[in-house]
């Protein structure tokens, strides 16, 4: 099988061969051909493929493929994921090999980064095979990661150390077969990039990584791979919750006297004459007279004045009369005669029609004529019917 590595590409990864993987791709490319990968997964298309990558996979894989990939890994091929979060079927794909992602990791102390996601890795080498290959107890920068859960058939090879949390948790975790196919799983998908590569150890532990899983000149020691050195997971309680639900009668109580009376407060609902010599004393300390009490009579303050039940009828005020001033007490209480004489001296001749529309409204002609014709020859057209009628009443 010729050495080539597919970096897939075709699930939306973080990282893959034409974006931020560029020191990766160049440490790499004296060792295998790298390639950028997007179709499906098929044994064709995984024939001459000596591991595939995958680099925070965000899009879900399909059945075919997953198939596809673990009969790639039973021929002897290798599959590397790095990822701290994975979809449903990526999930299960490498959990038939025992693996699950965890809980994130974080710094609780500063070391070399400010950020606590951005975690150093000490004293977490669970197989010696990576200090033997490094040739020193390596540190190493593990940024935005997760920690594994690693069960058999995988083993845990690299964990999060003692200056992380959780504390010494697996955080690589790596399955290899009998025809030395290969899963091997980081918490982290961010590790092997461009602005991680360089820092602390993380270069030599892809050398080591490729070694191992590439080229297969490095064995994992057998004695660490059996007896890993983890830290089991201890479970505090809620102590916040805890505290607002308090069991009284989970609490541990004093021991019992002997004497089943003495057992019992008796002065806890006590009522004697035990405290009256103190308070009279206390009189006298304060300079006060030891006298009975009087009565006084409580004076209460009320806000609005009482109340009296009304004996006569309320008064209520008339209305106002109308203001003198705005009438012409001429024109409103003189007779209809005396009106029509004012009104002639005021009248010009020329205003004549004016003259006798006035005049029919001091007589009340207006109010019989209809709408509409009310104007000055109407007026004398009325008054002239009505002349006519008078004078054929009186010859009859």
């Amino acid at each position: 099988m010729s050495l080539v590595s597919v970096f897939d590409a075709g699930h939306h990864e973080l990282y893959h061969r034409e974006k931020h993987l560029s020191t990766l791709i160049a440490a790499l490319m004296s060792i295998s051909e790298p390639r950028s990968f997007k179709a499906a997964y098929n044994e064709d298309s995984l024939k001459s493929v000596s591991c595939v990558w995958f680099f925070g996979p965000r899009n879900d894989i399909n059945e075919e493929n997953a198939k596809a990939l673990h009969a790639f890994i039973k021929k002897g091929g290798s599959v590397i994921i790095l990822a701290d979060n994975l979809p449903p079927q990526f999930s299960a794909f490498i959990k038939k090999y025992g693996v699950t992602i965890g809980e994130s990791t974080i710094s609780p102390a500063y070391i070399n980064y400010v950020d606590p996601h951005h975690v150093t890795i000490q004293h977490g080498v669970l197989n010696r095979s990576i200090t033997e290959f490094i040739k020193s107890d390596p540190t190493f920068a593990y940024p935005n990661g997760s920690t594994l859960d690693v069960s058999s058939p995988s083993i845990p090879i690299l964990s999060s150390g003692l200056s992380s949390y959780p504390l010494n948790m697996p955080v690589l975790g790596h399955y290899r077969n009998e025809s030395k196919g290969s899963l091997t799983v980081i918490g982290s998908p961010h590790i092997f990039s461009d602005e991680w590569f360089k820092k602390e150890s993380n270069e030599k532990l892809f050398k080591f990584i490729v070694s191992l899983v590439i080229t297969k000149k490095t064995e994992l020691n057998k004695i660490d791979a059996e007896h890993p050195e983890l830290t089991e997971r201890w479970y505090t309680p809620d102590v916040m919750s805890m505290s607002e639900r308090l069991r009284s009668c989970i609490q541990e109580s004093e021991k019992m006297k002997s004497d089943f009376v003495d057992n019992f407060d008796k002065g806890l609902f006590k009522m004697d004459m035990s405290h009256v010599a103190d308070s009279a004393d206390l009189a006298n300390t304060l300079g006060l007279k030891n006298e009975p009490l009087e009565i006084v009579s409580p004076v209460f303050d009320t806000a609005l004045p009482s109340l009296t039940p009304a004996v006569f009828p309320p008064q209520m005020r008339e209305p106002s009369g109308p203001v003198l001033e705005l009438f012409d007490l001429n024109d409103t209480f003189a007779s209809p005669a005396t009106r029509l004489a004012q009104l002639a001296q005021r009248t010009s001749p020329k205003n004549a029609e004016k003259f006798v529309v006035q005049a029919a409204k001091i007589l009340g002609i207006t109010q019989k004529l209809p709408e509409g014709k009310k104007g000055g020859k109407d007026i004398l057209e009325y008054v002239f019917q009505q002349v006519v009628k008078w004078k054929r009443q009186s010859l009859d």
